[in-house]
């Protein structure tokens, strides 16, 4: 398998553990400008620090922030909210740290939620770090 190949089977993993949600209206890879319904998840790919294992294989931390965005009128409740389907997504994503053959393991890195107040408005969002290891036979 290629690196392109691996790389996206890990990210259409997790795109499918999230889906898996029931709560979230939408999962998108990247970063989309306009949400017309909440609560919302971002797959937003990050960093791949790449280590020599071996003379001839190579560890990947596939990284990647899951982004979890709710709005609402209550900061608390709104707040509140967003974690739990945070964690809801969080569970999903851990029930199966090879995320079904894809990689070695899921590495937890954050969980960090945020807040935002504009006029009448609450933004939430919740950021999750995770990792996913693979090592990697590099000829």
């Amino acid at each position: 398998m290629t690196f392109k190949e691996s790389y996206w089977s890990i990210i259409d993993a997790v795109k499918g553990k999230i889906a898996e949600v029931a709560s979230l209206k939408e999962v998108v890879i990247g970063e989309k400008l306009k949400f017309y319904e909440f609560p919302v998840a971002l797959i937003v790919p990050i960093r791949d620090p790449i280590t020599d294992e071996t003379f001839n294989k190579v560890r990947h931390r596939i990284g990647f922030r899951v982004v979890v965005i709710d709005q609402g009128v209550e900061p608390e409740t709104v707040l509140t909210n967003t974690i739990n389907i945070a964690c809801d997504v969080y569970d999903r994503i851990m029930s199966d740290r090879t995320l079904g053959g894809k990689c070695d393991y899921v590495y937890p890195v954050s969980f960090e939620p945020e807040y935002s107040i504009a006029e009448s408005k609450t933004l939430s969002w919740v950021v999750i770090e995770i990792s996913c290891h693979l090592i990697r036979l590099e000829d």
